[in-house]
């Protein structure tokens, strides 16, 4: 891919309080620290070696669908597999913006000679792609008490597997930040040895990679694309849906990207025993996103044309800190610098409202800014992509 192009863009500075304290917050000795590239950026995160690929053929007849409400206290949704295997679906509240369609499928005919161990079991979780903004949990049971049962978790299609969560006994379950498939295997000592150092080795990479990322200056920030916070339709929403995605990749390469497969196989390797040091290297990486969203919305913040591109991400940087832990003071009043800028723009799209009769506002400040239509901007994603006044008002108070 080539690298998009750098714009020498001053740094904006509609406030001196949060110049400064964003700029320190950041890390950034000067606004030479940050570019901001138009255009596709090289990517730095590059994938990892899976164990291999498992195919499978779906049985069609053992097919539970609920629909998850956000704001639900919870979601549960359970498959009684023909192979006698039990897999449950658990989806906390504020996992999805939206209502959405969540149906498990069970597969049968599982084999895979490159991947060691007996496969007895395993899911379809769809619609694909569908990513959680809190983890899901995905919850095997059936398996032979003197049997170390693991799941491995990859593509829809059962292509790039790797170890997703291992539990001693009957019960297995993992963490799920987006649907795919997933297999249970039951291994031996031997073949868990084999699993083990496998996630070693790719933990030794991942945290090889994450060092040159953070070492790596300038920050490379993605121009955000300029979207609407009224809803759209048609080939105006399709457009929207695709920038808004493109920019979410861009952003998340390659800080978040890492984070989220060290997380993975950190706590794969504390779950089969080892002595692993995990956390320390992922709380850098996304204290250097967050950087990068504090520079976001420093520069473009102020710009109702940018604000649920930048809120987006900004928001998503916060929520991530906080998951992880990180020791970040000003945290608390990032999200009242958000809650403040929201609280402008809905001013602005009822004064809107009001004078120029423009309707398509009012899901925008009633709720979020999602619309009906499955091509919307926001639709199927989660409440990062567009969050509410109300939820960003409340962590700030």
């Amino acid at each position: 891919m080539t690298p998009g192009r750098a714009i020498p863009i001053p740094l904006a500075r509609p406030s001196t309080t949060r110049s400064t304290r964003w700029t320190r917050a950041a890390g950034c000795a000067s606004d030479d620290d940050a570019i901001f590239v138009e255009g596709p950026i090289e990517p730095m995160a590059a994938d990892l070696v899976p164990l291999g690929d498992l195919p499978f053929s779906t049985a069609p007849s053992s097919l539970p669908t609920a629909t998850y409400q956000p704001g639900s206290a919870s979601f549960e949704l359970e498959l009684a597999a023909p192979d006698g295997y039990i897999w449950t679906l658990q989806v906390p509240a504020l996992a999805l913006g939206r209502p959405t369609d969540i149906s498990m499928t069970a597969l049968e005919n599982l084999a895979a000679d490159e991947i060691p161990g007996q496969f007895v079991s395993g899911v379809l979780l769809e619609p694909d792609g569908l990513r959680f903004d809190v983890p899901a949990t995905l919850t095997v049971t059936g398996g032979l008490p003197e049997a170390v049962m693991v799941v491995l978790g990859g593509g829809h299609d059962g292509t790039a597997m790797d170890l997703a969560m291992a539990v001693d006994g009957s019960l297995a379950s993992a963490q799920v930040t987006h649907f795919s498939s997933y297999a249970a295997d039951n291994v031996d000592q031997a073949q868990l040895d084999q699993l083990t150092a496998r996630a070693d080795a790719q933990y030794q990479e991942l945290q090889r990679r994450a060092s040159e990322v953070v070492a790596d200056r300038p920050l490379r920030i993605p121009v955000p694309p300029a979207l609407p916070l009224r809803c759209a339709s048609g080939d105006e929403a399709t457009a929207n849906e695709a920038a808004m995605s493109a920019f979410r990749d861009a952003f998340a390469d390659a800080e978040i990207v890492l984070a989220q497969k060290m997380l993975a196989v950190g706590t794969d390797l504390q779950l089969l025993g080892t002595e692993a040091d995990v956390f320390s290297t992922e709380q850098q990486l996304l204290a250097r996103s967050l950087s990068k969203a504090r520079m976001l919305f420093l520069e473009y913040g102020n710009d109702a044309r940018y604000l649920p591109a930048v809120g987006a991400v900004l928001l998503n940087a916060l929520k991530n800190a906080q998951l992880l832990g990180t020791d970040d003071p000003e945290i608390a009043a990032d999200f009242a610098e958000l809650a403040t800028m929201y609280r402008s723009q809905i001013r602005s799209l009822l004064d809107e409202l009001i004078e120029q009769h423009e309707y398509r506002n009012v899901r925008a400040v009633a709720t979020r800014p999602t619309c009906s239509s499955p091509r919307s901007p926001f639709a199927g994603r989660p409440a990062t992509a567009g969050p509410t006044i109300s939820w960003v008002r409340a962590r700030a108070d």
